[in-house]
Protein backbone atom coordinates (compact mmCIF):
# COMPACT_ATOMS: atom_id res chain seq x y z
CA UNK A 1 0.00 0.00 0.00
CA UNK A 2 2.82 2.41 -0.34
CA UNK A 3 1.60 5.35 -2.01
CA UNK A 4 -1.75 5.02 -0.48
CA UNK A 5 -0.83 6.76 2.93
CA UNK A 6 -3.76 9.70 1.71
CA UNK A 7 -6.14 6.86 1.29
CA UNK A 8 -5.55 5.49 4.27
CA UNK A 9 -5.91 8.65 6.21
CA UNK A 10 -8.72 9.73 4.90
CA UNK A 11 -10.35 6.09 5.52
CA UNK A 12 -9.73 6.69 9.04
CA UNK A 13 -11.30 10.55 8.88
CA UNK A 14 -14.02 9.86 6.71
CA UNK A 15 -15.20 6.21 5.92
CA UNK A 16 -17.33 6.18 3.49
CA UNK A 17 -20.09 3.77 5.83
CA UNK A 18 -18.90 3.90 9.05
CA UNK A 19 -16.64 2.23 11.61
CA UNK A 20 -17.18 -1.83 12.63
CA UNK A 21 -15.07 -3.92 14.86
CA UNK A 22 -13.20 -6.87 13.64
CA UNK A 23 -14.79 -10.28 13.69
CA UNK A 24 -11.88 -11.98 14.86
CA UNK A 25 -10.16 -9.20 16.80
CA UNK A 26 -12.26 -7.37 19.21
CA UNK A 27 -9.71 -4.83 19.84
CA UNK A 28 -9.65 -3.51 15.93
CA UNK A 29 -11.19 -1.05 14.30
CA UNK A 30 -11.89 -1.64 11.08
CA UNK A 31 -12.92 1.61 8.12
CA UNK A 32 -13.87 1.42 5.00
CA UNK A 33 -13.70 4.08 2.29
CA UNK A 34 -15.08 3.73 -1.45
CA UNK A 35 -12.69 4.04 -4.27
CA UNK A 36 -13.96 3.63 -6.96
CA UNK A 37 -17.20 1.42 -7.69
CA UNK A 38 -17.97 -0.80 -6.21
CA UNK A 39 -14.16 -1.49 -4.79
CA UNK A 40 -13.07 -0.09 -1.41
CA UNK A 41 -9.97 0.46 0.82
CA UNK A 42 -10.37 -1.64 4.10
CA UNK A 43 -8.01 0.03 6.98
CA UNK A 44 -7.78 -2.00 9.84
CA UNK A 45 -6.20 -0.24 13.44
CA UNK A 46 -5.50 -2.04 16.40
CA UNK A 47 -7.25 -0.16 19.68
CA UNK A 48 -4.41 -0.73 22.01
CA UNK A 49 -4.34 0.22 25.76
CA UNK A 50 -1.78 3.13 27.01
CA UNK A 51 -0.45 3.07 23.65
CA UNK A 52 -0.98 5.06 20.49
CA UNK A 53 -3.75 3.38 17.84
CA UNK A 54 -1.71 1.98 15.16
CA UNK A 55 -2.90 0.95 11.46
CA UNK A 56 -2.71 -2.73 11.22
CA UNK A 57 -3.03 -3.34 7.66
CA UNK A 58 -4.62 -1.75 4.16
CA UNK A 59 -6.23 -3.30 0.94
CA UNK A 60 -8.75 -2.84 -1.69
CA UNK A 61 -11.72 -5.08 -1.28
CA UNK A 62 -14.88 -5.55 -3.17
CA UNK A 63 -17.67 -5.81 -0.09
CA UNK A 64 -17.32 -5.68 3.60
CA UNK A 65 -16.60 -8.87 5.54
CA UNK A 66 -19.23 -10.78 6.46
CA UNK A 67 -19.75 -10.75 10.33
CA UNK A 68 -18.22 -6.98 10.99
CA UNK A 69 -20.60 -5.43 13.39
CA UNK A 70 -21.37 -1.87 13.07
CA UNK A 71 -19.99 0.51 16.08
CA UNK A 72 -19.89 3.85 14.59
CA UNK A 73 -22.11 4.81 11.91
CA UNK A 74 -21.47 7.07 9.37
CA UNK A 75 -21.46 10.97 9.82
CA UNK A 76 -24.34 13.17 8.33
CA UNK A 77 -22.11 15.82 7.96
Amino acid sequence: MSGWEDRVIAAISNPTIGIFQDVDYPNRRVYYRRQNRPRYIKVVVVIMENEPDKVVTAFPVDSMKPGEKLIWPQSKD
